[in-house]
């Protein structure tokens, strides 16, 4: 697998009629997910610059190659062969089909894969259109707050002290058991609940607004 060295050489694949090249290039160029065109026997056809960035490879080795040989063999992924031959042949579109692989260059990545079948036209023939969207930091960043959530709960279990964990609307989230206990309300009655509206409205204070 070689260094990007040649992604500005993709060119806009065949299958689109957009009556410019200049105007077909530049939209092919510029989409931000990674698109790759393959033949119906899964070789590739075109990729684009950001299929060549995010995952580290060159054209010369990308174009005209089988996909599943791509950056030796790191495409040959189960869940990608299903989407690709047992998935898609039966239907022309397949949408948010999730796939999680760990690349040797760019480690673990959590893409949403969309699919569509291209009919013949003419003189070309079927294509399919591979989106590849990276989810990974996305992914990534909510687990992270799912960690500190879990956090913040069990602490708030643990404190002796009656503790309220409100919204931005001042509505209750969270409340632990000494909470519930001082002032006998249940959980039922809590949450959700503006604070005010607490306990027969017992909360509604003016030095707590």
């Amino acid at each position: 697998m070689g260094n990007q060295k040649s992604s500005g050489e993709s060119r806009p694949p065949r299958l689109y009629n957009l009556g410019s090249t200049g105007l077909a290039e530049a939209i092919w160029q510029t989409m931000g997910q990674p698109l790759l065109v393959l033949r119906d026997d899964l070789t590739v056809e075109e990729a684009n610059s950001a299929f060549y960035t995010l995952f580290k490879v060159d054209t010369e080795e990308t174009r005209g190659r089988l996909l599943y040989e791509l950056g030796n063999g790191q495409w040959n992924i189960p869940e990608l062969r299903r989407l690709l031959e047992e998935i898609l042949p039966q239907q022309s579109v397949v949408e948010h089909y999730r796939l999680e692989h760990k690349f040797p260059e760019i480690g673990k990545r959590i893409m949403i894969l969309n699919a569509r079948r291209l009919p013949p036209e003419g003189d070309r023939p079927e294509l399919i259109l591979l989106v590849i969207s990276d989810r990974t930091e996305t992914e990534q960043a909510r687990f992270e707050l799912e960690g500190y959530v879990e956090f913040g709960e069990k602490l708030i279990d643990s404190t002796r002290e009656a503790l309220l964990v409100l919204d931005w609307d001042l509505k209750v989230v969270r409340a632990n058991r000494p909470f519930y206990d001082a002032f006998q309300v249940s959980p039922d009655d809590t949450k959700g609940r503006l604070i005010y509206e607490l306990g027969n409205r017992q909360w509604d204070i003016p030095r707590l607004r």
